[in-house]
């Protein structure tokens, strides 16, 4: 199955692995960009570094499934890890999803 969309690719995901059953506390799905971005090729991680996100970019890879989600709490500091994170994913104008938990 080809996913056009981040939103195409994120019910493909729900039906294996249903959103619906993650953890009150956990930060599950689409957390960088939107539904209807479109996504032309996949990238599979652990965990979104920087390192990862340049990889991808260096690949043409726009759209990073990891297993960690990339925000995990409100960020509440500069030079925590996601606040040099979340400006790389938004500059390269990719999405992030994750499926933590399942």
């Amino acid at each position: 199955m080809r996913c056009k969309t981040a939103g195409e690719l994120y019910d493909v995901i729900d039906r294996i692995a249903p959103f619906s059953t993650q953890c009150e506390w956990d930060n599950s799905g689409l957390l960088v960009g939107s539904a209807d971005s479109k996504v032309n090729r996949i990238g599979v991680v652990l965990d979104i570094t920087v390192e990862a996100i340049e990889k991808a970019r260096s690949l043409g890879i726009d759209t990073i499934v990891a297993h960690h989600p990339v925000i995990f709490a409100w960020v509440m500091r500069c030079g925590n890890h996601n606040t040099r994170i979340v400006p790389v994913f938004l500059n390269q104008k990719s999405n992030s999803r994750s499926r933590h938990n399942t």
